[in-house]
C-alpha cells in the first residue's frame, strides 16, 4: 500500500499540481464574476457583500449617449429668511452612500422623526436653524459639447415650520 502511494505521488509532478490549482482559481474567479455580471442570486444571500470583490458596477455597464440624462439628487436646506443652503454628506459627517441611504431615503419616506435628528445634528454643527429640506433632481444632460445642466425638478419638500409652509 505504501509503495502504491509513493508511485502515485512520484508520477504527479509539482508542475501538474500547479496547473490544476491555477485552473481551479481561474475558473472560480470567472464563475463568481459571471454571477455578478448577470445578476444571478442564490437564495436569500444578498449579492453585494457576498460577492465582494466581484461586483456589478452599473456605472460601467453601458455608455451614455447624446441626449441622455444623468440624474443628480441635491439636498437643499431652507433657513428662516428663505435662504437656501446646499447640504452635502460632509455636513452630517457621513460618506456619500450612507448619506443617500439614511438622509435622502428619510426624505423620500417623509420620516419626520429621523429627519428631526438629522436637522438637530446639522443645526448644532453649523449654528444655523433649518425650517425645511427640499430634495431636487438637478440632471446633467449629455451633449456633444460635454455635460450641460438640465431643468431642475423638486422631488420632495419637508417643512418644519410651525404653519407647515415654507417661505
Amino acid at each position: 500500500m505504501r509503495e502504491f502511494g509513493q508511485r502515485l505521488v512520484s508520477n504527479v509532478s509539482r508542475t501538474q499540481v500547479g496547473i490544476v490549482a491555477s485552473s481551479i482559481v481561474i475558473l472560480t474567479t470567472l464563475f463568481l464574476q459571471g454571477i455578478a455580471a448577470f445578476g444571478i442570486q442564490f437564495g436569500p444571500i444578498e449579492k453585494q457583500p457576498f460577492l465582494w470583490p466581484f461586483l456589478n458596477y452599473p456605472m460601467y455597464g453601458s455608455a451614455r449617449l447624446e441626449g441622455d440624462e444623468i440624474n443628480f439628487e441635491t439636498l437643499i436646506g431652507i433657513l428662516p429668511d428663505s435662504t437656501e443652503v446646499l447640504i452635502e454628506p460632509d455636513d452630517f459627517s457621513m460618506p456619500f452612500f450612507l448619506f443617500r441611504k439614511q438622509v435622502l431615503a428619510a426624505i423620500r419616506r417623509e420620516d419626520r422623526v429621523e429627519l428631526q435628528q438629522h436637522r438637530a445634528f446639522y443645526e448644532s454643527r453649523h449654528d444655523r436653524q433649518l425650517i425645511g429640506f427640499r430634495l431636487e433632481n438637478r440632471p446633467l444632460m449629455v451633449t456633444r459639447e460635454g455635460l450641460v445642466e438640465g431643468p431642475r425638478t423638486v422631488l420632495h419638500t419637508i417643512s418644519f415650520a410651525p404653519d407647515g409652509d415654507l417661505p
